[in-house]
């Protein structure tokens, strides 16, 4: 096996273990909306969480400059089309798109990683994490 092969074989599998984490892993739209913002549009975890329906608008995600790292700039990067399917099963309300539960602060980072460690169980994928969202 060469090395483009190899590679090949590991984007596919990749691939598959990320299909399975959305249809067998994640149980609640709002998960499936969290991890997919995360995945398709390259961000960190807590970028998504800050992230409120506004953030949304258009076919952009706008990342404000007080919740990147570093706080450098605001990000504007383009909604992956598969992103459609996961806002329109969520439907979130204006406001924080993953509030905590009394509702005036975004989920932190602690109780999102048990929920993509519950979901990864359940689609039996191991050595996964947070991380794994964010390819920079």
């Amino acid at each position: 096996m060469n090395v483009e092969q190899a590679k090949s074989l590991l984007y596919k599998s990749f691939r598959t273990a990320i299909e399975r984490l959305f249809t067998r892993g994640f149980l609640t739209p709002r998960d499936k909306l969290l991890f997919a913002i995360a995945y398709y549009c390259a961000c960190r975890v807590s970028e998504v969480l800050a992230l409120t329906a506004e953030d949304l608008a258009g076919s952009v995600v706008t990342l404000r400059k007080c919740t990147t790292k570093g706080k450098i700039a605001t990000r504007t990067l383009p909604e992956h089309p598969k992103l459609q399917g996961y806002l329109a099963a969520d439907d979130p309300p204006s406001g924080l798109l993953f509030p905590e539960r009394n509702g005036n602060k975004p989920l932190t980072r602690a109780a999102a990683d048990p929920i993509l460690r519950a979901a990864c169980q359940r689609a039996r994928i191991r050595g996964a994490s947070t991380h794994l969202f964010s390819f920079r």
